[in-house]
């Protein structure tokens, strides 16, 4: 950082998960998709919603080697079960979890929910997205929202991982022959969503 450069702050409001870059109010990725491209908007119940915020926690804690396995719910355990056989199955190796990022010229924020290596230690870099239920159809697009947000070098790997109830899991990866198309996608919603905010349709 060069002398005299301000520090740059992001931060996340968990409760209301809104991001703040030097105070400044950025639209999240997932935002953009449930107003534009979701009809009716992405609320999934509380009882779902909270599973999966415990689910994912239990694999970024155990990703992370922080994971103290005696306290898991019953309802959650199933869900690692899964992560962990994907781990085995696959080789992805998780470098990092849950880092958030900023992006000031687009005016968005984001926290993919894993980014590492895919299939051994020099694997392709692959950045993941966590589901407990079924994998939307907007999924691609999520994932190809925080590569743009990541910088335009940044060309991963887009896989989506539906963790399963009985232990099991599925995959679908994105190829990155559609990540432009996906890209065009999100700058579009996030063009739509800028313009509604800017003219009263969106609080």
């Amino acid at each position: 950082m060069k002398v005299g450069t301000p520090a740059v702050t992001l931060t996340l409001d968990e409760a209301t998960h809104v991001y703040r870059l030097n105070g400044r109010v950025l639209r999240s990725v997932t935002q953009v998709i449930g107003t534009i491209l979701v009809p009716g908007g992405y609320n999934p119940d509380d009882f779902y919603r909270e599973r999966g915020s415990a689910a994912h926690l239990a694999c970024r804690l155990h990703a992370e080697g922080r994971l103290d396995e005696s306290t898991i719910d019953e309802n959650v355990r199933p869900y690692l079960d899964a992560y962990k056989r994907f781990l085995r199955e696959t080789g992805f190796r998780p470098i990092q979890c849950e880092v958030s990022f900023a992006n000031e010229a687009f005016g968005f924020a984001g926290t993919p929910d894993q980014e590492g290596n895919w299939g051994c230690l020099e694997g392709a870099w692959t950045i993941i997205d966590l589901k407990s239920g079924n994998i939307p159809s907007w999924t691609g697009i999520q994932l190809a929202g925080y590569c743009v947000g990541r910088g335009q070098e940044y060309r991963p790997k887009r896989i989506a991982v539906r963790l399963q109830s009985d232990g099991g899991f599925k995959l679908i990866e994105y190829p990155l022959r559609d990540l432009s198309r996906d890209t065009n996608v999100f700058l579009a919603a996030l063009a739509v969503y800028n313009w509604r905010k800017a003219n009263g349709y969106i609080d």
